[in-house]
């Protein structure tokens, strides 16, 4: 009895199957009731006294999936009561600015995502009637033309018969991104448009009305004088911080949404054990969700490459699939603490990311920031209540809570920790 309860206990700890408090101890395989209802968070461990179908609803009334561009602002990581959830706002009330909105200067470091950041915010205005429908998005990548300032006029302005991008985006949005790398001869018309509300093309004498939001962008290495100018120019700056300054759920879901993305893109699963997720979260990235892409991209490459031979279906990411960077790289003993305690508030070790996308510790992540998992953390603490009934059988209640006590994290074990009076502590 004691070697099954213990492999048990073991695969309820894995996340493979769901446990039931009471006497006796019964367990359900997970996957089985996942695949009959997909859209629905299913605890790992059911309270005594509750059912498993308190928490499902009826065949006819299964929860579809929600698409993942409902809200097109949850494309933005932080936005839902994170550290972007103000600048987001903001940002979204001057583009939708009556007539042509409050033009937007963007500032952070490479690798962000800011581009990401202005498509959502654009395509929460179109579809929220804030923009016309018929509104079109521009970018122009002014890296491209920092040599080039015919072509640049022409591009934004128009020429001749040529329509410019003032004129294409139909009364929706231009993007400026990196638009210190223009030189003032290039900027100086922007600033012209914004000011006075007017443009004409190339060549023209006549005034055109400007119809279209403006947002730019700036990164680290821009330089002083002309962020100065851009500043005194652009009525409204808006700063995304760097990964690295983001809370700790953030970067967590950041690195969560990117192994999704690349289980979609490969159309298989993934599955990540939180030890390697750890290893990832500890690393310094100079280029920010830019490079973490890569190393994920990297990682899923490496480990598709060792797999393909096999009949497996589901891609296991292994230690030795990491860039050798991110292995070689520093590691702070404290901040790994501070991590292995906040995925384990996850309560399985494996994160699956399935093929269509859908990852439910990436959810689970997306929703910590309201419900701080206290219920999850309550009903943890729940099962080692003791009562009469469970008492007659005191050695084996103390073997199964010793299972469990040997395979509880960090933030567990503070709970349950905090849950027993002081006179026996």
């Amino acid at each position: 009895r004691t070697n099954v309860s213990k492999e048990l206990n073991s695969l309820w700890k894995n996340g493979q199957l769901i446990k039931f408090q009471g006497r006796p101890v019964f367990f359900l395989d997970y996957l089985t009731i996942k695949k009959e209802y997909p859209a629905q968070y299913i605890p790992l461990l059911i309270p005594q006294g509750s059912k498993i179908s308190d928490y499902l609803k009826a065949d006819g009334q299964k929860e579809k999936p929600e698409p993942a561009d409902k809200n097109p602002l949850d494309n933005i990581i932080g936005y839902r009561d994170g550290t972007l959830s103000r600048v987001v706002d903001d940002v979204v009330a001057a583009i939708a600015y009556k007539g042509k909105g409050i033009p937007v200067l963007i500032e952070g470091d490479r690798g962000i995502r800011k581009r990401n950041f202005v498509s959502s915010v654009f395509e929460y205005t179109r579809l929220n009637g804030l923009k016309n429908e018929d509104a079109r998005l521009i970018f122009i990548n002014c890296q491209e033309y920092a040599e080039a300032e015919d072509r640049f006029l022409a591009r934004i302005l128009g020429s001749g018969d040529e329509k410019g991008a003032f004129e294409l985006a139909n009364k929706g949005l231009i993007y400026f991104q990196n638009i210190h790398y223009l030189p003032y001869a290039c900027i100086a018309p922007i600033v012209d448009a914004i000011t006075f509300g007017y443009y004409s093309k190339v060549g023209e004498i006549r005034r055109r009305k400007l119809e279209v939001s403006i947002v730019a962008s700036v990164n680290d290495t821009a330089d002083q004088e002309k962020m100065r100018y851009l500043h005194s120019n652009f009525p409204m700056v808006a700063k995304i911080p760097a990964y690295e300054r983001r809370n700790i759920f953030e970067r967590i879901e950041t690195l969560l949404y990117m192994f999704s993305t690349e289980a979609k893109s490969l159309n298989t699963n993934i599955l990540i054990n939180k030890s390697i997720l750890s290893l990832f979260l500890q690393y310094h990235y100079d280029e920010n969700d830019r490079q973490i892409h890569n190393y994920v991209r990297f990682t899923c490459a490496n480990a598709y490459n060792r797999q393909r031979t096999t009949l497996e279906n589901t891609l296991h990411i292994e230690v030795d699939n990491l860039p050798l960077d991110l292995l070689s790289g520093h590691y702070d003993e404290e901040k790994d603490s501070a991590y292995v305690s906040s995925l384990g508030l996850y309560p399985k070790n494996y994160i699956l990311c399935e093929r269509d996308g859908r990852c439910e510790c990436l959810d689970f992540y997306r929703k910590i920031q309201k419900t701080a998992n206290a219920k999850n953390l309550d009903n943890f603490v729940d099962q080692f209540s003791l009562s009469k009934k469970r008492s007659e059988k005191t050695e084996a209640y103390v073997n199964d809570m010793i299972e469990v006590l040997l395979g509880c994290d960090e933030t567990h074990y503070q709970h349950l920790r905090s849950a027993i009076s002081d006179e026996v502590r």
